[in-house]
């Protein structure tokens, strides 16, 4: 795990990709993510744009000296597992998702239009759940309504009903 200075202090960098080019500085903790801009270029347009070269924050992305993008509005802990899924990271995506975890990962997921890449994990994380509060059969109707998973929304909405 690489190290980034804050405050004259090494921060550690999760290493989703060790010879990522970009660090993703997420939400209001700041969490650093190292990853391959590559992986998420062509998983998303949204971040296809975001690294194009005439934008400032994709200057001079390298492994030796990795770029910083700032996404201090997102969730970290979503954004984390969406980046495991997207770099092949399997082992490091939790097996069980709370019904909330889905939704924040479907809201991230659209926000960056992520939800082709993430379509067969959303599939798993998406599933009916036995004896489920109305509430979290609410959050994974919304995840399945941002995820486009029609049959799923239906389920969920039949179940709710």
């Amino acid at each position: 795990m690489d190290t980034v200075e804050h405050d004259n202090r090494p921060i550690p960098v999760p290493d989703i990709s060790s010879d990522g080019d970009v660090i993703l500085v997420v939400g209001p903790r700041n969490i650093r993510l190292k990853i391959q801009s590559q992986c998420l270029r062509c998983a998303s347009k949204v971040f296809d744009a975001m690294f194009k070269i005439q934008w400032t924050e994709s200057q001079g992305l390298s492994k030796e000296s990795p770029g910083k993008i700032l996404l201090v509005e997102d969730n970290a802990d979503a954004l984390r597992i969406l980046c495991f899924v997207i770099h092949h990271r399997n082992d490091d995506v939790p097996q069980s998702l709370s019904p909330n975890e889905v939704l924040q990962i479907a809201i991230e997921a659209d926000k960056y239009d992520l939800t082709v890449a993430l379509k067969y994990a959303s599939i798993q994380w998406l599933k009916p759940r036995c004896n489920a509060q109305r509430v979290d059969m609410g959050y994974l109707l919304a995840a399945a309504f941002l995820f486009g998973d029609v049959d799923m929304f239906v389920a969920h909405t039949l179940t709710l009903m």
